[in-house]
């Protein structure tokens, strides 16, 4: 997906090794807006981060940055995940409610794990996620309501 960063909001280490805290990465809130619509997150990796005196700077403002979307955590079906219908399945791939992120699309597949894969509305641009109960038929409209949605950089996972 591609992203145009806004504004940063606030910074913050996350550790993904937490007992050793060998690993820890800078993370930076920003406002951002897609062709799906706008959204919160927390733009991670090194990516495009230039380094400065003080350690890693935030992501550019306004310059169109390749990302991968992950919502960071697991999702139950009819609970934080659940297929919709009528005038709220036109509604944009994504939006801002209160502190959560609205993500919206089409249920493209979904594995005997759970791992589940959702094409946001107006576009090619799938996500990822994984899924627990009982899920609606291939090519159903969902909704998907997330607590955390964190941008990772194309450049910081090739």
């Amino acid at each position: 997906m591609i992203v145009t960063i806004r504004a940063v909001i606030a910074e913050r280490l996350f550790n993904d090794m937490a007992p050793t805290g060998e690993k820890r990465y800078p993370g930076w809130l920003v406002d951002f807006g897609t062709p799906h619509g706008d959204g919160r997150g927390w733009y991670m990796g090194e990516g495009f981060r230039v380094h400065t005196e003080n350690g890693p700077a935030p992501p550019p403002l306004g310059v169109p940055l390749p990302v991968e979307l992950d919502c960071g955590s697991d999702f139950t079906w009819n609970t934080d995940i659940a297929p919709v219908a009528g005038r709220e399945a036109a509604y944009p791939g994504l939006a801002l409610d209160g502190a959560a992120m609205l993500l919206r699309g089409i249920l493209v597949s979904i594995a005997p794990s759970g791992a589940t894969t959702i094409r946001l509305h107006a576009g090619d641009d799938l996500l990822a996620a994984m899924t627990h109960g009982n899920p609606p038929p291939l090519g159903t409209p969902v909704l998907l309501r997330a607590r955390r949605l964190f941008l990772y950089p194309i450049a910081s996972i090739l």
